[in-house]
């Protein structure tokens, strides 16, 4: 090809063994397709952390799973999957709400105190773009999610959270949940920034 186009740095290395002009354009979101949160008070129902994909990438909800018990059996905290069709996954059924995906489903992101990105180091993660963390920032809600590829540098920007462990998933999770709201108000901030910058009118 004359020319390649890639959605990363991860990418671009690849590419470049193939083709000598590479170009980088992230993935882009488009802030106004999102609600925006604008009250970061945890509400008397307990925390609600929340994920967005597909089936194929439930797993890596299931690979925290533990983490997320434990901080449900801390603090009440519920999980809101927005997800294909089917089952909630038996390892966090006790806990989680599952919702059907369609465009629509997106704007419920905002009614989340925390979005979540859980990823495996692997090579097929690491070439992954962090739409997930785009699609948190765009909707105003802190994010923590693992510091795999594309993720570290987004999590950077939005004043994310990046635990490697299962014990660092606890800890994240549960720094996040107990600070005062004017702090994840600030980390909120930070993410509107993000999308600001990996918006579709930025990069056109």
């Amino acid at each position: 090809a004359d020319r390649v186009i890639v959605g990363n740095e991860v990418l671009a290395e690849w590419a470049h063994g193939h083709a000598a002009d590479v170009r980088i354009v992230p993935t882009c979101v488009e802030p106004v397709d999102y609600d925006v949160r604008t009250d970061w008070e945890i509400g008397d129902a307990g925390p609600v952390l929340g994920w967005i994909g597909s089936p194929a990438t439930e797993r890596y909800v299931l690979d925290i799973a533990p983490a997320l018990a434990e901080v449900h059996r801390r603090t009440g905290a519920r999980l809101h999957m927005i997800s294909g069709a089917g089952p909630v996954p038996s390892p966090l059924a006790a806990f989680t709400d599952k919702t059907t995906w369609t465009p629509a489903a997106e704007r419920a992101i905002a009614t989340w105190d925390v979005g979540l990105m859980p990823l495996r180091d692997g090579v097929y993660e690491r070439a992954k773009c962090g739409y997930k963390l785009l699609q948190y920032a765009a909707s105003g809600v802190p994010a923590v999610g693992s510091p795999v590829g594309a993720n570290q540098v987004i999590l950077n920007g939005m004043d994310g959270l990046a635990p490697a462990t299962a014990d660092d998933w606890v800890d994240a999770l549960m720094t996040v949940i107990a600070e005062p709201a004017r702090r994840r108000c600030r980390r909120a901030a930070a993410g509107l920034d993000v999308a600001a910058q990996y918006s579709y009118a930025a990069w056109e």
